[in-house]
């Protein structure tokens, strides 16, 4: 093994290891675990990597409750996942996040190629799993819920009265309002059929 050391104050502390049976190296830790292996105990970063123009840099850590990653900056730099140079996903400042797109408007912002959809699928396993692939909207003071649910119908569900059903849509197109009314303007008008 190749060890760096320190002397402060008459003790030698290794600063980093290189082991000779893996070829792992260690900075922080005499056990690399890996090709590069950093540790730090406590919860600042354990790599920063910073720009020469300023004074921005993104740093990696771990902390006492979770994983940090963050991009330090006083500007507009946004966290980008590419792959060979093409932005996938874009985080901005903002909190918005594009995927398809540098400039999202919105907290989620897909946007398809030309000619391509922009979906985005909500998957469970299948529906004897119990599980139900739905979307929730809430506001505050209500939530509702669409999905579908076990017996292969789309649903809105109450979720603010132990998810009652509202509207249902079965898989031969029946449509369902199990309590109510359906209440229209008189200059709307309601077509059933192909």
């Amino acid at each position: 093994d190749i060890r760096f050391r320190v002397n402060d104050g008459g003790s030698h502390t290794d600063v980093m290891i290189m082991q000779g049976s893996t070829a792992n190296v260690g900075i922080g830790t005499t056990s690399p675990a890996s090709k590069l292996h950093i540790r730090n105990d406590s919860a600042a970063d354990q790599l920063r990597l910073g720009r020469v123009d300023d004074d921005s840099y993104l740093s990696v850590g771990a902390g006492a409750n979770n994983a940090v990653y963050n991009m330090v900056t006083g500007g507009t730099i946004a966290h980008q996942f590419q792959e060979d140079g093409a932005a996938l996903m874009t985080i901005e400042t903002s909190g918005n996040v594009g995927i398809g797109t540098t400039s999202p408007s919105y907290n989620l912002h897909v946007k398809s190629a030309s000619g391509s959809h922009a979906e985005v699928r909500i998957e469970t396993p299948d529906q004897t799993s119990g599980s139900v692939p739905a979307l929730s909207f809430n506001n505050g003071d209500r939530v509702y819920s669409l999905g579908v649910m076990t017996d292969e119908s789309f649903s809105i569900r109450d979720g603010s009265d132990s998810w009652a059903t509202r509207l249902s849509i079965t898989t031969a197109g029946d449509v369902s309002i199990p309590t109510g009314s359906l209440t229209l303007p008189v200059a709307e008008k309601l077509f059933f059929g192909g």
